[in-house]
């Protein structure tokens, strides 16, 4: 329980020994009841349970299966961690919960404490259970090989051995709460950069010495209940359509029960990708519903193999007691004292000391008068994000972000203040600015058209060239394409139904502080972008 793993943090000395297990034979009352589940279901049902969607619970919205009422099927809710409880696609009339800010994957893997790290997890595990959650979507598994790459902090290690022994300890912390570990993204989502179309070449040693060690712990020790299988392409294939991967690797050589997920919007066909192995399509309909149900009309896909992906997913869901705990169940305290506790006693064993010149550490405050903090992570201001809050200031961003208000978040210059009193004069400069790139243009520089207004005007158009007049128009802020509060522009990738192609136009007066040379910086994916300068 989490209690007791509580309890034995204060004492935390032994790293845990993890012994390899043979696959659990399958228990013939769960496939009973599957079998009765199955026969209930119409085709439609069945395929629709196949496709992923929004969920809303009193609690948090993410994305899942919206379940089968008529049948007593629940939803299954999928969260975001990998570093704690994140709640997904706030609204006005809904709460959005978030739990505590637990270590980043690679902080809990420089403890070299599995025990420790299924401690955290299974804190993490209560947390999510206690918001509905049928599952989080971690770990992420992949191997840090490149420096550039954005998520590394959301990775575990650059070891092979070290990674499979910190998914397993993940694993079985998370799932002792009854909340099923997505171990992703499998296989080779080394970097970010074109991840949804780049071919990751390797050879099969490689794979099996370097990247499938980690999965394979999680899945056969650890007892993982579901993968995500990532945008990449493996030696020229998709991997949300590789057999190889999903089948063979997956089923054949581990003896995986559990099922698998799409990463978001990663599928490219519907036969190849049902037929590998896929047996969910995340976070909406894109290759399955319709699509799959016309190629099972059509005989292309076969109704036993329709049958074998949904029982896969029933599976985990009757195990992990799904359907006796409906998502969305109870409201959850966020920064619970019991779970901050254990944040804090796993991040003091995290921390690692990489360099220490002349034994200058650790420094003696009896011999100082003066401290500087120096660095554009050590305090907020406005050197980062235009002086507005962000709590990427101290942690990375994308899924793996665990939003937290600034009130609870205590910078490296704010503690140092806050340890040495007033004895000890302490002082912060930034020494550069902390943005990624050039960073967003303020808005107090920036005006619309008219002249009369802060900001950019912004048209929305649903074709691909701006052509005619734009359905919605609004003033935002930066250039960002994110869902407004006053105007629902769809999210990036993500069109509205019935429109293949999207198109948004920004237009400005820049008023500059100052005249020098300045650097313009644009990014788009998706599509293509262009930045206009006087014209």
């Amino acid at each position: 329980s989490f209690g007791s793993l509580m309890g034995a943090l204060l004492t935390l000395i032994t790293p845990l020994v993890v012994q390899a297990s043979s696959p659990a034979k399958p228990d013939s009352s769960i496939e009973k009841r599957i079998r009765n589940l199955l026969e209930r279901m119409t085709l439609e049902e069945k395929i629709d349970f196949l496709t992923g969607d929004r969920i809303k619970t009193n609690t948090v919205r993410a994305e899942g299966i919206k379940g089968i009422p008529r049948l007593r099927i629940p939803k299954y809710l999928i969260v975001h961690g990998p570093c704690g409880l994140k709640g997904r696609y706030p609204s006005a009339n809904q709460k959005l919960v978030n739990g505590t800010w637990f270590s980043s994957s690679i902080m809990l893997a420089s403890s070299w404490n599995p025990q420790l790290v299924q401690t955290v997890l299974s804190a993490m595990g209560y947390e999510m259970k206690r918001a509905g959650a049928s599952a989080n979507a971690g770990p992420s598994l992949n191997i840090i090989r490149d420096p550039r790459g954005g998520r590394s902090f959301e990775y575990f290690t650059e070891d092979p051995y070290l990674n499979g022994r910190m998914a397993v300890a993940y694993v079985k912390g998370l799932q002792s709460q009854k909340v099923m570990a997505t171990l992703k993204h499998f296989v080779c989502n080394n970097q970010e950069c074109n991840r949804n179309v780049i071919n990751v070449k390797v050879s099969e040693r490689a794979l099996r010495e370097i990247y499938l060690p980690g999965f394979r712990d999680a899945i056969v020790e650890g007892q993982a209940a579901s993968v995500m299988a990532a945008y990449n392409r493996l030696n020229g294939i998709y991997c949300c359509e590789n057999a190889f991967l999903l089948s063979k690797v997956l089923r054949d050589e581990w003896g995986f029960q559990g099922f698998v997920m799409s990463d978001w919007r990663a599928t490219h066909s519907t036969e190849q990708t049902a037929m590998a192995g896929l047996n969910l399509e995340m976070p909406t309909e894109r290759w399955y519903g319709r699509k799959m149900l016309a190629a099972v009309k059509q005989g292309k896909i076969s109704k036993q193999l329709v049958d074998k992906l949904v029982s896969d997913i029933l599976r985990m869901m009757i195990k992990f007691g799904v359907f006796e705990e409906a998502p969305g169940r109870s409201e959850i305290a966020s920064q619970r004292p019991d779970c901050v506790a254990v944040a804090r006693r796993a991040a003091e064993e995290e921390i690692v000391l990489l360099k220490n010149e002349g034994n200058l550490l650790p420094l003696d405050a009896g011999q100082l008068s003066s401290l500087a903090v120096i660095g554009p992570n050590g305090e907020y201001g406005p050197h980062f994000n235009a002086g507005d809050y962000d709590s990427t200031l101290v942690q990375g961003g994308g899924s793996a972000h665990a939003p937290v208000s600034r009130q609870q978040v205590v910078t490296i210059f704010q503690g140092l203040q806050e340890k040495l009193g007033t004895k000890i004069k302490v002082t912060y400069a930034p020494g550069c600015y902390a943005e990624t790139g050039c960073g967003p243009i303020p808005a107090r520089y920036l005006r619309t058209p008219d002249g009369k207004h802060q900001g950019l005007e912004l048209k929305f158009y649903e074709n691909a060239r701006g052509e005619g007049k734009p359905v919605q128009t609004a003033i935002v802020k930066y250039v960002r394409q994110k869902r407004g509060k006053k105007l629902d522009i769809p999210q990036e990738n993500n069109p509205p139904k019935n429109v293949k192609r999207v198109f948004w136009e920004w237009n400005a007066i820049l008023d500059v502080p100052t005249t020098r040379e300045y650097t313009f910086e644009l990014r788009g994916s998706g599509g293509p972008a262009k930045l206009y300068i006087n014209g």
